[in-house]
């Protein structure tokens, strides 16, 4: 039910009571034309206005003129609010229609009423086209209804009439009611020729004077059909239990979207299908294409009109209904073991008691079907045959049950079940019983590290130890101190659970002693090892402990060309390990370590790495073989301006030729330099006029490297600028550091190199023809030079004079 109201007048939506259907005669046989007895269902006094009644199995409704335009009478569509509101009662059956239901009367203003409808997420129609509405119309000043116009929308504004889509036979004349002043009329209406989505229906109602007054609702129309998307689980799973997770998806695109989804089972092949369970839309998970749920099934359960399913193969399929009525095709249709028959109870189940652990064994069971893992269930108890509790999973036919698990000299009692591969489980096994014997001897502790040295030292000590324990639970702490007062008193180092180690013959722990605080002298070292009965064992060992690390003496930094130079005297300790060089940019800045010296013999350094004219600070640290360490004094100063050019010391010829011999078309060639702090750059160039003019056209560099000692270059020097012939060549090449020095090196008239860049054209070419073939011979070059292999190309072309 809906209405709205204006200034004038109000209009409702009626109930569905004696709505003929289509297949009816035609005619109002339903209502009451009685004079004086109209029917009036939503029993509301007509006041100063129109009131109209819409009502049927569809949940929308709007209004035009005449002309097919809306009226605008000044009043609210659907109420104030525009709520229309369902109170879920059931009216007659709906053929592609959700059936719209009488509501409570609100009161708006003193000549208005309105009764509302909730149609949200039921305002949909699907394929079936048979659509009813009646309408009821009233006038307060009692002016007689002449007509009552029915238009659609499919976007609220522009406006058709509905009247060419009445069904033949289904439009019924305007009834008056001379006793109630109410004016009826009731049509059928084939929607099937609309498209799918939102449609407004718009009702007006017309009274003698042409007075008008509209009303709307929106329906949704959805014939698009769901389908399953997904359905699980897959083909030919085994199936068991009364948790059987189902998991369907689905999709209705952006339609109406799932209302329901059934799922069936059929026990004939597909004859019948029985229901096992649905899920409804308030449990279902939904997004803007799908629903999806996972729906638990007692497989062990009564299907209601078939009975209960025994073990074997089913066919089972999900229904999708979408809330305008569409069904899905029942397709994909699964294939399921059902398997509820659970494997034998285990037999042969014995238990044995030992140390701090009860072991239970049993006979493997022989069935096929045993889940490959989880195979056994462990049960126990305190008390003979009753109570007993799951305390783990077995595939194998042994367990051992350990203390705390089990109390020592305390009586359990053990049963044994087997699952198999569809979760079924058996009975218990025979009951056995047994009790944990008590652990009544400490562990051993076998090796210290400091059994065969006791000098340690440094900022942090390692220490470890072993012990053997003959308790299944093994060690539970191994313990760490230390006495500075020959035993009187003990420092806690640290404790810890110790590791078993590969092999499972003793636990070990390793940890640091942080010795912060302490002094070189004598130390009392105490190992313990306690077990789980509290039982404990301790091991004492006299350590000396070095703490102490001499600073280096006579630190002086000397400024150099581009460098400072590090000296400082050798440290007296016997325990060396390395120096470290440290610099920073102001004295108690971060320092940054330049590099480590391990021969207790070089006492000096030479920081080359530094900025011109910039202080730098510097200190030397001695490190000793525990890690100690102390720091020198600091001292500063600052690297000289560099004014040692680099020095070139190597140009090569690396291919082709050697030597001072080298030709063709590419040549590449090698140089090396040294420099006091940094080479940046090294260029190449060329003279073939013994040094009057030099050039670089056809040389190109590749990447500078540096060696330990040196840095190093090649160069790439296409001769194809020069023309053919051989030349006497000399190569200069430049190299310049950061700070812009620069330095060449340049071949000498002994060192110049010879550079053949011709070769003799080939004479006396004649050619001789033959059955499929052309033999080619000519005169050999007798060029000193030639290669040893591939002397000649031969070219071809099919056109006097090329191309060849």
């Amino acid at each position: 039910m809906f209405s709205i109201f204006g200034e004038s007048a109000f209009f409702a939506f009626a109930e569905n009571d004696g709505i003929v259907p289509p297949d009816d005669p035609p005619g109002l046989s339903h209502i009451d034309t009685t004079a004086g007895n109209g029917v009036n269902e939503s029993n509301i006094p007509a006041e100063n206005g129109i009131k109209v009644d819409i009502s049927g199995e569809s949940d929308t409704g709007s209004v035009t003129g005449q002309d097919g335009i809306p009226a605008d009478d000044g009043g609210n569509d659907a109420g104030q609010d525009g709520t229309i509101i369902n109170d879920g009662s059931e009216g007659p059956e709906s053929t592609g229609l959700v059936n719209i239901q009488n509501t409570e009367v609100l009161e708006f203003t003193e000549s208005f009423s309105f009764i509302g409808w909730d149609l949200t997420n039921e305002n949909f129609i699907n394929a079936d086209d048979a659509v009813m509405f009646r309408v009821k119309a009233t006038f307060a000043s009692q002016n007689r209804i002449t007509d009552i116009l029915f238009n659609y929308s499919t976007n609220g504004e522009n406006w058709q009439s509905l009247e060419p889509l009445i069904k033949t036979g289904y439009d019924f004349p305007i009834f008056w009611d001379e006793n109630t002043n109410e004016g009826y009329r009731e049509i059928w209406l084939d929607l099937s020729s609309l498209p799918d989505g939102d449609i407004w229906i718009q009702a007006v109602a017309y009274d003698e004077l042409n007075n008008n007054h509209s009303q709307s609702i929106k329906l949704f129309k959805d014939t698009a059909i769901p389908y399953i998307y997904s359905f699980t689980p897959n083909d030919n799973s085994i199936l068991s239990g009364k948790q059987v997770s189902i998991t369907v998806e689905a999709r209705d695109g952006n339609n109406s979207r799932i209302k329901l989804i059934e799922i069936q089972v059929s026990p004939d092949d597909e004859k019948n299908w029985y229901t096992i369970g649905s899920m409804s839309e308030d449990v279902l998970t939904h997004s803007s294409y799908y629903s999806r749920g996972t729906y638990l099934w007692d497989s062990t359960a009564i299907i209601d009109g078939y009975g209960k399913l025994e073990d074997g193969s089913y066919k089972f399929r999900a229904i999708a209904h979408d809330r305008a009525g569409n069904i899905s095709n029942g397709t994909p249709v699964r294939i399921w073991n059902l398997d509820n028959t659970a494997p034998a109870p285990p037999s042969g189940l014995k238990a044995t008691s030992s140390l701090e652990k009860i072991t239970i064994t049993w006979d493997a069971n022989t069935e096929s079907d045993l889940a490959s893992n989880n195979r056994y269930s462990i049960y126990r108890s305190t008390t003979q045959g009753e109570g007993y509790e799951f305390i783990t999973y077995r595939n194998t036919t042994s367990y051992e049950d350990i203390t705390p698990s089990v109390a020592p000299e305390v009586t359990y009692y053990y049963v044994v079940t087997a699952r198999d591969k569809a979760g079924n489980e058996s009975g218990y096994s025979n009951e056995v019983s047994a009790s944990a014997l008590r652990d009544v001897t400490p562990p051993v502790i076998t090796y210290t590290s400091v059994d065969t040295n006791p000098y340690v030292g440094g900022p942090s000590v390692p220490l470890t130890f072993r012990a053997t324990e003959d308790s299944p639970r093994g060690v539970e702490i191994f313990i760490f101190e230390y006495s500075s007062d020959g035993g009187e008193s003990w420092t806690l180092i640290t404790s810890g659970k110790p590791s078993r180690n590969a092999s499972g013959n003793f636990y070990y722990l390793d940890r640091n002693w942080n010795t912060a605080g302490l002094v070189s002298g004598e130390y009392i070292l105490r190992f313990t090892a306690r077990n789980y009965e509290g039982l404990s064992v301790f091991e004492d060992r006299i350590i000396n402990l070095d703490l102490y690390a001499s600073a280096p003496d006579n630190v002086e930094a000397d400024p150099r060309e581009g460098a400072v130079f590090l000296t400082w005297d050798a440290v007296p300790d016997d325990d060396f390990k390395r120096y470290e060089v440290y610099r920073a940019e102001s004295i108690d800045g971060n320092y940054t370590k330049l590099t480590d010296i391990t021969n207790k013999n070089i006492t000096e350094y030479e920081d080359k790495t530094g900025t011109i004219g910039k202080t730098y600070y510097y200190k030397i640290r001695f490190v000793d073989t525990f890690n100690n360490y102390s720091d020198s004094l600091i001292v500063w100063a600052q690297p000289l301006d560099d004014m040692t050019p680099p020095n070139v010391t190597k140009i090569r010829i690396d291919n082709p030729g050697s030597g001072t011999s080298t030709g063709g078309p590419e040549i590449r060639f090698y140089a090396e330099a040294t420099d006091n702090k940094e080479i940046v750059s090294m260029d190449a160039e060329y003279s073939v006029d013994n040094g009057v003019s030099w050039t670089s056209q056809g040389i190109t560099k590749g990447k500078l490297n540096k060696s330990t000692s040196y840095y190093y270059i090649y160069f790439e020097w296409n001769t194809g600028g020069l023309s053919p012939g051989t030349y006497s060549v000399l190569v200069k090449v430049k190299a310049a550091d950061v700070v812009g020095n620069e330095g060449y090196l340049s071949l000498t008239d002994e060192t110049a190199w010879t550079v053949d860049l011709e070769v003799s054209a080939v004479t006396g070419l004649t050619c001789t023809t033959r059955d499929g073939e052309i033999t080619l011979e000519w005169e050999p070059v007798t060029d000193s030079d030639l290669p040893s292999s591939y002397v000649y190309s031969v070219y071809r072309s099919n056109t006097p004079g090329g191309p060849y």
